[in-house]
């Protein structure tokens, strides 16, 4: 299902991972830290902290320059999350690297925030195509259109 609307970009199969037993990811002798989050993108959201790179993978609870998939239309939670994000994140991290575009610095959770206040200030016109032409409009250059056409508007304007 998901290849039918992502065409080649989309996953070959669903993959299960198998629950940690503590909040650590050891790699070739360093301990990667594993950070719960709560309700983001998805119903539940995990980020890796490397600590001797200050860096954070934060999959899919930052984007850069990418739609943002809210098809599980948790956009009040996700705002949220970001916001304790900035708080773990606060003298601790230095660069993001998010689930989808490049990596960069804290600006990509402002930024990610900022599309989230669009989409539901889009949200208000109560019309399917006044908010793709709305998001559109304000984030031209974004990749990952399908994610904002395919997805995130569908779910909140399902077809009769």
């Amino acid at each position: 299902m998901l290849r039918d609307k992502l065409g080649p970009q989309g996953p070959r199969r669903l993959v299960i991972p198998d629950p940690l037993p503590e909040p650590v990811l050891p790699i070739e002798g360093v301990k990667l830290e594993v950070v719960e989050f709560g309700e983001g993108e998805s119903k539940h959201m995990a980020a890796v902290y490397i600590p001797m790179l200050k860096a954070l993978l934060s999959a899919e609870l930052v984007y850069n320059q990418a739609h943002l998939y809210l098809q599980e239309k948790h956009l009040e939670s996700w705002l949220a999350r970001l916001d304790e994000l900035e708080t773990y994140a606060d003298n601790r991290v230095t660069t993001i690297h998010p689930g989808h575009g490049n990596a960069a610095g804290l600006e990509l959770i402002g930024q990610t925030r900022a599309y989230l206040h669009d989409f539901a200030d889009a949200l208000r016109s109560g019309n399917r195509n006044k908010v793709e032409e709305a998001m559109l409009r304000k984030y031209p250059n974004y990749h990952v259109k399908q994610f904002l056409t395919a997805f995130s508007i569908p779910a909140y304007f399902p077809s009769a």
